[in-house]
């Protein structure tokens, strides 16, 4: 293994950690210690590769998460919004959040679907990119008679998954990083029919630049291997989602989360838990386009 390759796994390490931890403090010497650096180097190793320090990358993860929650969970009190982002006091939620988005998450709340969609869009700037439909962010709803999904509430077991972490700059990137565990996958005969294939949507591309928007290309297994390079392995825990089936590609299931946001989730008695959106691929996603199989859709919710 390369040093730029064994480089990047700790880092990814770190991103995983990372991810998982979002809420806590994240001492600068807790996160080089995961990747056996020093602080010094780590830093410098962390931003070759993310193109963000540690502390930049952790505080833009912290407020797109807020402001997602804040559109979708408007009722929900900034001070736990600023809790469970990891944000140790209103005051420093309000300050960082201002600085970022150029106005006060109390304010940000008060405006309008439209207004809040288009100060986010100033920093995701996702009419550069030819990845998605960008017209479909623009107001942030979808209307109601554009489509009909049938939702489900089902509790996901826990699952065992092989994984590689990607953003979501290039599709072609997606389909790579699908063969590519798939091909590890295989040569240690991991693969049988059982095996689901599933992305992993950190990030919702209207709240985060594309280029920035992680993504995992899961390919589920009955035991836990031992993994190295660019191949990572997590176990995903159960967990209470709204399900939907949908026949297409990235846009449409955007679309459907956005419909499902605007119709479906006032009315239920639920919010949206902050969590991976996981897209099942009824096809096998290295065989077939993207763009041209279903998905089923789990979106993890919880009770208001």
């Amino acid at each position: 293994m390369s040093s730029h390759t064994e480089n990047i796994t700790r880092v990814n390490k770190v991103k995983k950690y990372i991810a998982e931890n979002l809420e806590n403090e994240l001492p600068l010497s807790d996160l080089a210690e995961i990747a056996n650096f020093s602080p010094f180097h780590f830093q410098r190793v962390f931003k070759s590769i993310a193109e963000e320090t540690p502390k930049q990358y952790i505080k833009r993860l912290r407020l797109e998460a807020s402001a997602h929650f804040i559109v979708l969970n408007p009722e929900t009190s900034l001070l736990e919004v600023a809790i469970q982002n990891g944000f140790g006091s209103i005051e420093a939620f309000s300050r960082a959040f201002k600085n970022y988005y150029g106005l006060s998450p109390d304010n940000f709340r008060k405006e309008t679907e439209e207004n809040k969609m288009s100060l986010i869009y100033k920093k995701t700037k996702l009419n550069e990119h030819k990845v998605f439909d960008h017209s479909i962010f623009i107001t942030g709803k979808i209307e109601e008679d554009s489509m009909k999904l049938e939702i489900e509430i089902v509790k996901t077991p826990p699952t065992r998954v092989i994984y590689t972490p990607i953003t979501l700059g290039k599709i072609e990137t997606v389909v790579d990083s699908y063969k590519a565990v798939k091909r590890w996958a295989s040569a240690r005969n991991l693969i049988n029919s059982n095996t689901q294939f599933f992305g992993l949507l950190n990030d919702f591309p209207a709240f985060t630049a594309l280029d920035k928007c992680r993504f995992q290309s899961c390919v589920s297994v009955e035991v836990e291997p031992n993994v190295s390079g660019e191949i990572m392995y997590m176990e995903l825990p159960s967990m209470l989602c709204a399900k939907f089936e949908i026949y297409g590609g990235i846009n449409e299931i955007i679309k459907a989360i956005m419909w499902l946001a605007t119709h479906w989730l006032p009315e239920s008695g639920y919010k949206i838990k902050h969590v991976p959106i996981k897209m099942v691929s009824l096809s096998d996603p290295t065989e077939n386009h993207l763009h041209d199989i279903s998905h089923q859709v789990y979106l993890g919710i919880e009770a208001k």
